[in-house]
Formats: structure tokens, C-alpha cells, sequence
């Protein structure tokens, strides 16, 4: 596993959940042509070509052609593939689907989701009163789901200071809706101890927090039953099976200048353990090995590591198990064919020797 991989995976999703690792700029809009999408910033970025941003609360909606009521049950045709879709969990949980923009105000709203019939066609229930069908230009908000706008992007042209494009998966309904915000600037690094990412972290401006990821040291049992290294040996054969548990830390630093006894910073980790378990908690990361990783990372423990009149240190630690097999040792002794015999024998027989010697092929059929 790699420092990077941690990195990459907290880019992706510590924005969405949180803005205090980026720089934030107010979205005042994103449209689309295509599958390029612009988006207009209300003061001048400092992103550039190949810079990563996310894009954060940006709704993609999908247009509605139809919604006919049929006693409480509601209809919906859309004019382009929505990605709803309703499993069991979701019928248990009263999955909802929210409506916008139809001229009658009942058939706006969030209601419950009873069916999925196909990717232009859902229902769902409303009291049985009001009109029969709806007019106006209704939509599905957020009908496109994860393909839509929000995520993390990557800019493909910077037009203007305040204007830059990524490129979307599929052409969606424009504009987005939503209140948007891109996010960018990431405060999130890595480090081989946290005394480098300490010496890191003070050569930055020191008003914001950051974070660094830290790999701590590999150990391994020796074989799926053997939880230490104290007993068994390993063969050289497919009983070789070893587990592989790499800890690592995500080390946050906080500014603590205008504190004396760091509560106020001690008191924020609290806050972010629940948005780095969202973070971090579930996540398979490569480990480099033959075979498919088979744990999820877990959370371990989390606590202070270090203050002084400057900064907090604080330590959230976790743990993902890779499997070490035979397909990852040097394998068998290498087979070589056995062809040939050639044998001789000194028979002594006191006052005559006689030498015997023979010569057998091995081969199936002789040569």
C-alpha cells in the first residue's frame, strides 16, 4: 500500500464532507454544452490546466416530460436517463425523489419512491387530490445521481480568472442547480514520519489546518491461524498464507497561536474523527500483491501527538490487512527432466574385478 493511495482517496472525499482542508470559492454558476461543463466563480481562482477541484453541492438535474396522478400513485417520464433506482434497502427506508419547477405546487416536493420501472420511467405516491397532470417545466432533482455535476474534477481550460471548464461523463440537463461551491487548494500531503510533515508544515502559512498521511511499519503472522511470528514455519507451498497488517496515520495540524491551553484545537479532532471515518472506514487500498485485496480499512485509536504555542498535533490511526500467498514467493524448485541413467559398478571379486556399466533412456519413447 501506498501513502499516495490514502492521499488520492482523502482528495476525493474529505471535501465533501468538509472545507477545512481547501481554499473555497463561491460558484455563482456551471452550464454545460455537451459534456463540458464551465463553471463561473464569484471572485478570481488560482487553478490552472490539470489542477483537481471539487465540485460541491451542484444538483444535476433531469427534465420531466410527464406526470400524470392516477388516484396516489404518480407517474414520471424524463426526457433523458435519470439514475434512480430503488433495492430493498431502499423501499424499507421510504427511499424519497424530489420535484421541482411544475407549475402545479402539489406535485412539487419530495415524495416517496415506489417504483422504478426503467431508466425514463418512475412512480411515485402523493394524496389523491389536486390536478391529474402536471405543467410547467418540471424536474427530477439530482435525477442523474453520481454522473452528475459535484465530485471531484479535473480542469481541462481556464478561460478567464474567474471562469474554468472540467468535462463530464455524459451530457445533463444545464444549468446546475444548487448552492455550489468549489473546493480546491488541498491542504493534504504525506509524510515518512510526522517530524517531516511537522517540518513541512512550518515552512506553510500557518492559519489553516493541514494533513498529513503517514505509513507506519508492516507487520505480519505467519501463517492464517499463527496471530505473531513466534511459532511455525511456512513451507513452500500454497499453506503459505500470511496477513499482512499495515497501520497508518493521518497526522492533522492545527494552528494554536491565539490559544494558551489548546482546548479549542484538542476539541476540533473530536469533531473530525466522524468525517474521517467517512472518509477512510470500508476503503480497500492496493496493496502491490498477487492477490485481490480481501480487508477494508478500520479504525484503530486516534489522539494528541504534540503542542506548543505555534501548533496541535493531532493522530487519527488506522489499519487495512493485505494477504501475502504462495503466488508471491519464488514458488516451486524449478522442474528439470529426468532423461538419462548412466550407471557403473566395480564388482570385487578378490583376485578379479570386473567393472559393469549401463546406460538406460528415460524417455517415453527412446530416441
Amino acid at each position: 500500500m501506498k501513502a499516495s493511495a490514502v492521499i488520492t482517496q482523502l482528495i476525493n472525499r474529505l471535501p465533501q464532507l468538509t472545507n477545512l482542508f481547501t481554499t473555497d470559492y463561491t460558484v455563482s454558476s456551471i452550464t454545460s454544452s455537451g459534456t463540458t461543463a464551465v463553471v463561473t466563480t464569484t471572485k478570481k481562482h488560482n487553478l490552472e490546466i490539470g489542477s483537481f477541484v471539487n465540485i460541491i453541492g451542484a444538483t444535476a438535474d433531469v427534465a420531466i416530460t410527464s406526470i400524470t396522478r392516477s388516484g396516489t400513485v404518480c407517474s414520471v417520464e424524463t426526457s433523458a436517463d435519470h439514475d434512480l433506482t430503488l433495492s430493498d434497502n431502499d423501499i424499507v427506508r421510504g427511499k424519497t425523489v424530489t420535484i421541482s419547477g411544475a407549475t402545479e405546487s402539489e406535485f412539487n416536493g419530495t415524495f416517496v419512491l415506489t417504483r422504478v420501472i426503467n431508466r425514463r420511467n418512475f412512480t411515485f405516491t402523493k394524496s389523491d387530490a389536486g390536478a391529474a397532470t402536471a405543467t410547467g417545466t418540471p424536474l427530477v432533482v439530482d435525477g442523474a445521481g453520481v454522473f452528475g455535476y459535484s465530485g471531484l474534477q479535473s480542469v481541462v481550460s481556464v478561460p478567464s480568472a474567474t471562469s474554468f471548464t472540467y468535462t463530464l461523463p455524459k451530457a445533463l440537463y444545464s444549468p446546475a442547480g444548487g448552492s455550489i461551491s468549489a473546493r480546491a487548494e488541498y491542504r493534504i500531503s504525506g509524510a515518512a514520519t510526522v517530524e517531516r510533515a511537522l517540518e513541512a508544515y512550518t515552512a506553510q502559512e500557518l492559519d489553516s489546518l493541514w494533513g498529513f498521511v503517514v505509513l507506519d511499519d508492516v507487520v505480519a503472522s505467519k501463517n492464517r491461524y499463527v496471530r505473531s511470528d513466534a511459532t511455525d514455519e511456512l513451507g513452500r507451498s500454497s499453506y503459505i498464507n500470511q496477513k499482512l497488517v499495515q497501520p497508518f496515520s493521518f497526522y492533522v495540524i492545527a494552528p494554536s497561536s491565539d490559544g494558551i491551553t489548546g482546548r479549542v484545537q484538542r476539541d476540533q479532532m473530536e469533531d473530525l474523527l466522524p468525517v474521517l471515518c467517512k472518509a477512510l472506514i470500508g476503503k480497500k487500498f492496493d496493496s502491490g500483491l498477487t492477490g485481490e485485496q480481501e480487508f477494508v480499512t478500520t479504525f484503530v485509536s486516534h489522539g494528541f501527538q504534540e503542542y506548543n504555542s505555534a501548533y496541535y498535533v493531532h493522530g487519527f490511526n488506522f489499519e487495512t490487512v493485505a494477504v501475502l500467498t504462495f503466488e508471491d514467493s519464488v514458488g516451486y524448485d524449478d522442474d528439470v527432466a529426468f532423461r538419462d541413467i548412466d550407471l557403473s559398478m566395480l564388482v570385487d571379486f578378490g583376485t578379479q574385478e570386473d567393472a559393469l556399466t549401463t546406460s538406460v533412456d528415460l524417455d517415453e519413447v527412446e530416441l
